[in-house]
Parts: structure tokens; sequence; C-alpha cells
């Protein structure tokens, strides 16, 4: 099982990498893909529950912005701990670090660090979530819940870095769409 999860996280980081740079060339494909991820990022986070996570962000409020990463990223880590169980979570260890690295290239300079940062956790806590599934080791649930909490910690810092997101909120709030 740990070999399992150590080659997962390791392919799950190598299409976070070839999709975070992916999407910044000016290849047809990666533009379309990045105009088909951020309109769909404005339109998902300009409605609830999302939008409340980017007033809180706004606002600078970190303990809102933590709660909120938390409590979406927990039904997250649930989603794919049960779709590696029914096993068509295999298929998530190569389809969410791409689009999170598809993302987190997308985003400004500061985004982009910040991003890759979150990532380490969310990401990687994703996967093992997803593997655990498939090995149906539900007694290990504190390994991603571990991974869980400090993304909550990392991510909801971006609101005193003054990290933007992607799409950021200026951009989300004018409907900016690519």
């Amino acid at each position: 099982m740990a070999s399992f999860i150590l080659v997962a996280i390791l392919l799950a980081w190598f299409l976070f990498t070839f999709a975070f740079a992916f999407v910044g060339t000016s290849l047809e494909k990666a533009e379309r893909l990045t105009k088909i991820l951020w309109n769909g990022r404005i339109n998902k986070m300009g409605n609830p529950p999302f939008s409340w996570f980017m007033n809180a962000y706004e606002n600078k409020s970190y303990i809102k912005s933590f709660f909120f990463v938390l409590i979406f990223n927990a039904f997250g880590h649930v989603a794919m701990f049960l779709l590696g169980y029914i096993k068509i979570g295999l298929v998530m260890i190569i389809i969410q670090p791409f689009m999170q690295g598809a993302l987190v290239g997308m985003g400004d300079e500061k985004t982009r660090l910040y991003g890759v940062i979150t990532a380490v956790f969310e990401v990687s806590g994703f996967i093992i979530s997803c593997s655990l599934g498939f090995f149906g080791a539900i007694n290990y649930w504190w390994i991603p819940a571990i991974f869980l909490v400090l993304n909550a910690l990392v991510e909801a810092s971006g609101v005193l870095i003054g990290a933007q997101g992607v799409p950021g909120i200026e951009a989300v709030k004018n409907k900016q769409y690519k």
C-alpha cells in the first residue's frame, strides 16, 4: 500500500508540474483549457457557498478562510476516499493534480508560488485519501486529516500575504471572463 501511495503521489506531482507549465504556453489546447477553467471558476466562485469563501478572502479574514477551506476540502477528501474505494478514484489520481496544476499555473507570480506550497498539502492529501480508499484502509483516516488541516492553515494564509487566487477576487467580482 505504501508503495502504491508513493507512486500515486509521484505521478500526481508529475501531472501537476506538467499542467502548471502547459497553461503557460501559447498552444491552442493550452489556451482553450485556460479559458474553460478560468471562466468555470468565475461562475463557480460567484455563487454560494464559494462566494462566501471569496467574501472572507476579500475581507482578509484568516479564521473564516481557514474554516471554509477545511469544510470544502473535507468533502473533497471524503469524495476521493469513496471514489478510490469504488476504484473510479484511480482516474482522479490523474485528473485532480492535472487540473490543480493548470489552475495554479494561471495565477500571478505570488499566487503561483503560494499555490504550489498550498498544493503540497492539498494534492498530496487528496491522492492519499483516494489511495486509502482504493485499499479500503479507513483506519488511516488521520493521515489525510493532517494534510487537510495543514492545507487549510496554509491556504487561508493567502489572505495575509496578498495572494489573489485563480481567478482573483476582482476577476470574480467583475466577471472578467477570458
